[in-house]
């Protein structure tokens, strides 16, 4: 876990701003990945990541906002869980990559970095 904590204290150092620009980033690269038709061995470490960046930010957030973080966890987790067959079938992955590019641009909006 080691790993893990490294992540998190890298993670949490940053202000809630940029924390949630990152979350957007992976959320991005997450939607951008299921638009590939090739296999992703990676996409399921992404979405990972995104579920622990969610559990560590969503607390900081409005609680409308933070309600709307735990649904996209519960959706990312269960992306994630059924990835193995979902990125066989083109509809799935497209539902993935519409999903998350809203997720993404949801989050980075909420950031406050686009008015910037």
């Amino acid at each position: 876990m080691k790993n893990l904590d490294h992540l998190r204290n890298s993670y949490m150092s940053k202000p809630l701003s940029q924390r949630l620009n990152d979350l957007a980033s992976n959320l991005k690269q997450i939607s951008d990945s299921a638009r590939d038709t090739a296999v992703s061995e990676t996409l399921p470490s992404i979405m990972r990541e995104c579920e622990y960046m969610i559990n560590w930010t969503a607390a900081e957030t409005q609680i409308d906002f933070a309600a709307e973080l735990v649904d996209v966890l519960r959706f990312i987790s269960l992306w994630r869980n059924a990835w193995a067959d979902a990125q066989k079938n083109q509809s799935l992955r497209t539902m993935l990559y519409l999903q998350t590019k809203k997720w993404s641009d949801q989050v980075l909006d909420y950031s406050g970095l686009l008015n910037q």
